[in-house]
């Protein structure tokens, strides 16, 4: 490999010979620990990269990896706010299996989608009433 050099300073990470690599730097993430609760979860085994300087574009944009980060450049991965909610689901929400009695139906538990359904049609039941009589509510406060 020719000129594996980046940065504004030319470091090279690599050891050639013969245009053959014969060393070169390996970066494993083992754990990702935010206040002391185990996050590496949350990059689903997925890494974006920004790309530096002048490095080739036939590089991906999203590596697939047990978190061995083998070239260079920028690695990020994406999460859902608020943060504690989706570790908790990544850690511990299991597909619905429908074939359970609903009483006992432990594969409910974080799928919550039916109540969030309800809540969003009282507020919108809520935001309707207040857009009708948001002028009469008016009118009575300020006489």
């Amino acid at each position: 490999m020719d000129n594996k050099s980046f940065g504004k300073r030319g470091v090279w990470d690599t050891k050639t010979k013969n245009n053959k690599i014969i060393e070169d730097k390996i970066l494993t993430i083992k754990s990702i620990k935010l206040d002391d609760v185990e996050c590496i979860t949350l990059t689903n085994n997925t890494f974006y990269v920004k790309r530096v300087d002048k490095q080739p574009t036939y590089f991906p944009d999203k590596v697939e990896s047990l978190g061995v980060i083998n070239y260079n450049g920028y690695f990020t991965f994406s999460f859902d706010l608020p943060l504690y909610n989706s570790l908790i689901n990544q850690k511990f929400k299991k597909p619905m299996d429908n074939e359970i009695s609903y009483f006992s139906n432990y594969t409910k538990v974080f799928h919550y989608e039916e109540e969030k359904e309800v809540i969003d049609d009282i507020y919108n039941i809520l935001k309707e009433i207040d857009e009708k009589f948001s002028d009469k509510r008016s009118s009575i406060r300020n006489s």
